[in-house]
């Protein structure tokens, strides 16, 4: 089943949408977290399009097993923090452009993705499509607990900053094919 949002879905207090085995469809309309509130989504799937507004100063929460699919070209702005908490699959055919502080953990990104924003992974995580750490942008591995790995399939180009953190026994690992 499909849920779709032609409008706004405005978090002004902390909301959870419970999607297990449907499809939040928002390639035309928007997603507004004021802070300090969490809009969490939970599991399924979230199409996101040109036409998709991220908007606010909270935070958009990804929980469970969901996959987000960019339909076409994205942005998740400065304002907003992004946080895929569960296990989350980002793919394409768009490009996903990150502008925020970004957490990942377990989590595969399966599109064109640039970064100018923050990003730190957490565990294991890998990025399969062509990456690029954009001018501004921070790129890190923080294994000061527990072991975290960062797989880059595809190469990648780097004009930001990267930072590989460890400590207390725990690896890190930044791996480039």
């Amino acid at each position: 089943a499909t849920i779709e949002n032609r409008g706004l879905i405005h978090a002004l207090a902390g909301l959870a949408i419970g999607n297990g085995g449907r499809t939040l469809l928002c390639t035309e309309g928007d997603l507004r977290v004021d802070a300090p509130s969490v809009l969490n989504i939970f599991d399924g799937a979230l199409e996101l399009g040109g036409n998709t507004g991220l908007l606010g100063t909270g935070t958009l929460a990804f929980n469970g097993t969901m996959t987000v699919n960019a339909d076409s070209d994205i942005t998740l702005p400065a304002t907003l923090s992004v946080s895929p908490a569960g296990i989350v699959t980002f793919n394409g055919p768009g490009t996903v452009t990150n502008l925020s502080v970004m957490t990942l953990s377990n989590d595969v990104i399966n599109a064109e993705f640039t970064n100018g924003g923050t990003i730190v992974a957490h565990t294991t995580n890998s990025i399969n499509g062509p990456f690029f750490n954009d001018v501004g942008g921070t790129l890190s591995v923080d294994g000061t607990g527990p072991d975290s790995f960062l797989s880059i399939a595809a190469g990648f180009s780097n004009a930001g900053e990267i930072n590989l953190f460890g400590g207390g026994g725990w690896r890190t690992r930044l791996t480039v094919s």
